[in-house]
């Protein structure tokens, strides 16, 4: 596949923030409120800067569906569902990891299908679709010369950052990490999750709930933006990430927010919008494990 990230916010990301923010007003009576509304988005858009990337802007248009129409929907509720869920699937999960010829392999093919659980990039979440990628996810593959080189520099790394994405995924993380602590004994996990509550992202909260927090170290970023924006994080996280000999990075809007950060990071997460689609050359839900330096060449 031909990896193309020469534009951070495409022409697709910007007609897609337009068509959710219109579906999100499908139940507001005034017109001229949706009209007042509208103008100050396409003003956010219009002002957006070359680095300027969805996850960002997003936060932003928040602000504004906030000063016009209060608090906006909560997914609090949704994620404690999708939490119980995964930790019900959780030994079951872990055992076929374990059972396989290469626990880390496998670790990173399920927690990579449940990067499907994201409200964010899709607006909903099919239950029939998510357990068929999780019953599936063993027989996927990843780039061999791109795990090669994970493996590789995972053996003498020393401390590793690992920047989830979405609740209910996070269990699925916490096995792949269950994992890594047990290859490579010497590394030192410490997980950053959004520091506010955003779509469905996962949270302090979540990682509490799913038992994460019980494994390793987990900290917020400091924002509420859906992705690892450098210049907008904590100062602690920003560090943390500074110092890391390796960082695993899981879905699209870190990968939208990190891509050509010149970081040592490997994406790990499944095409879901046309945009992703388009510029990895996948079909939709295809996975991606890809480090940063080998963006713009072509990986099998």
């Amino acid at each position: 596949m031909k990896i193309s990230t020469n534009v951070k916010l495409s022409a697709q990301c910007m007609s897609c923030l337009i068509t959710r923010q219109m579906e999100n007003l499908k139940d507001v009576a005034s017109e001229e409120l949706k009209s007042a509304y509208m103008r100050e988005v396409f003003q956010i858009i219009g002002a957006a800067q070359p680095e300027d990337t969805a996850p960002v802007l997003i936060a932003k248009i928040n602000v504004i569906h906030q000063k016009y129409f209060g608090r906006a929907y909560s997914f609090e509720q949704l994620k404690k569902d999708y939490n119980h869920r995964m930790l019900e699937a959780e030994d079951a999960v872990r055992s076929r990891i374990a059972q396989s010829d290469d626990p880390v392999y496998q670790g990173i093919l399920y927690a990579r299908a449940g990067n499907y659980i994201d409200f964010g990039a899709m607006g909903s979440v099919s239950d029939e679709k998510l357990w068929e990628l999780i019953d599936t996810a063993s027989g996927e593959t990843l780039d061999a010369s791109e795990y090669s080189d994970f493996t590789n520099q995972m053996e003498t790394a020393g401390n590793l950052v690992y920047l989830t994405d979405n609740c209910g995924e996070i269990v699925l993380d916490k096995l792949l990490i269950e994992q890594l602590m047990k290859k490579y004994p010497q590394i030192h996990v410490t997980v950053i999750v959004r520091g506010e509550p955003v779509i469905n992202d996962a949270t302090i909260e979540d990682a509490n709930m799913t038992g994460l927090s019980d494994l390793v170290p987990v900290i917020g970023n400091g924002t509420k933006i859906a992705g690892t924006s450098l210049k907008h994080i904590s100062k602690e996280a920003r560090d943390l990430i500074a110092a890391a000999d390796l960082i695993l990075s899981k879905g699209q809007g870190n990968f939208e927010t990190l891509n050509n950060s010149g970081l040592n990071v490997y994406y790990m997460f499944l095409c879901k919008c046309s945009w992703f689609v388009t510029r990895f050359g996948l079909e939709q839900y295809k996975g991606v494990f890809v480090n940063d330096r080998s963006l713009g060449r072509d990986i099998s």
